[in-house]
């Protein structure tokens, strides 16, 4: 049980000490797509790793670093483009969405358990 947990801790640790350069998109990252003279946008990554974007439409961001994406844009729009990521989707922020997936099923679960309960009285 104590390696199992200082298993987590260190991917933890580990997962929060990568850098800039080896940062993979993820669902929900809040991306500034800047094109040199023509453009300034902010677009959310979506659940399906992508983003729609004026005169580019739908943009993959799956397995993509921001330096990726960017290199993808230049191309697309015939200009210098620049993505920031604004905003990281975290591993807390995905714990959170587990613990309220969960909460839902158990509220679910209750309400069924308690029209179960009534229908056999």
């Amino acid at each position: 049980m104590r390696y199992s947990v200082l298993a987590v801790g260190l991917a933890v640790f580990i997962a929060g000490c990568a850098t800039a350069g080896d940062y993979r998109l993820r669902a929900g990252d809040e991306l500034r797509v800047v094109i040199w003279k023509k453009l300034d946008e902010k677009a959310v990554i979506r659940p399906d790793k992508k983003i729609s974007l004026p005169l580019a439409g739908e943009v993959s961001c799956q397995n993509k670093t921001p330096e990726d994406l960017s290199n993808e844009l230049s191309q697309k729009y015939e200009a210098p483009t620049t993505v920031m990521v604004e905003k990281y989707h975290t591993f807390k922020d995905d714990f959170k969405e587990i613990i309220g997936f969960v909460r839902d099923i158990a509220i679910v679960y209750f309400i069924s358990e308690r029209v179960a309960d009534y229908r056999r009285k």
